[in-house]
This record gives C-alpha cells, structure tokens and sequence, in this order.
C-alpha cells in the first residue's frame, strides 16, 4: 500500500515547515483567485482573453500544475478587480486576529439567540 500524502505532509524528513508555508501560500492565492473568477461567471478561457494570456496558463495556475509568474498573477488579477499588496506580517496577523474575534462575537451572539 502506498504512502498517503497526509503521511507525507506531516512527514519533516519528507516536506519541512517553510516549505508548508509556501505552498499553503500559494493554495491560497490561487484559491482566491477561482473564487473570485467563478463569483464574476467568468470561464478560464473568458479570464485569459481579457487579462491577455492563454487560456491553458490560467488552467495551469488553477490546478497548481505549475507555479504562475508573478506578471500572470497580476494579470489575472486587475481585470478582476483585485492587486497584490505588499502587507506586514504583524498587519496580517492583526487582521486575521480581527476577523477571528468577530466571528467568535457572531457566533456567541447566534447561541444567545
């Protein structure tokens, strides 16, 4: 029976922290990306024409079959309505902080109800 990639995932001789992290980072900017492409109604092949890239890079990128270029992220991204940001790692971690509190607020709220 073969290895299965929780195995691996958690295996540090296999996959090491930082290695996580850049991929748990990338996961989810492209995630974010075909959320936002799917929440416009707009099709891989309609998102490469009006970014002006081919419709098989955007496929690539969303399946993780290669990491995108930071040209094509940006690309997809503006017609989107949407551009990276160089953030603080503190202000990330601020706001994630925030967002956590709110949603424990919002939860307490809904058990009171």
């Amino acid at each position: 029976m073969g290895t299965k990639f929780k195995e691996l995932w958690n295996d540090p001789e296999f996959i090491d922290d930082a290695q996580k992290a850049k991929i748990n980072r990338e996961v989810a900017l492209i995630g974010k990306i075909i959320e936002i492409r799917k929440a416009k109604g707009l099709s891989q092949r309609e998102l490469a024409k009006v970014c002006g890239v081919m419709q098989p890079a955007i496929a690539r990128m969303e399946s993780r079959k290669s990491t995108p270029k930071i040209d094509t992220v940006i690309k997809a991204l503006e017609p989107l309505g949407y551009t990276l940001d160089v953030v603080p790692i503190k202000r990330k971690q601020k706001i994630k902080a925030k967002k956590k509190a709110i949603k424990n607020h919002h939860s307490s709220l809904q058990k009171t109800t």
